[in-house]
């Protein structure tokens, strides 16, 4: 496995997920975010257990085997 940090981790799981729903994930992590960053948006919410996106990330990830914790 190569040495990738967390993030990086993280983004290579969410690029990983089924077109479908990896475009409609990062079309609404787009609106939601401030900043525009997408992928940066959805790694605050995955890291933020408080956050209803956050919980929604873990499930969605686990379910595809994908999970990076």
């Amino acid at each position: 496995m190569k040495n990738d940090n967390y993030y990086d981790a993280f983004v290579n799981s969410i690029l990983s997920l089924e077109p479908k729903m990896r475009n409609l994930l990062l079309k609404a992590a787009v609106n939601a975010g401030s900043d525009n960053h997408a992928l940066l948006y959805l790694f605050q919410a995955y890291n933020d257990l408080s956050n209803p996106l956050g919980t929604f990330l873990h499930a969605m990830l686990d379910e595809a085997k994908l999970a990076i914790d």
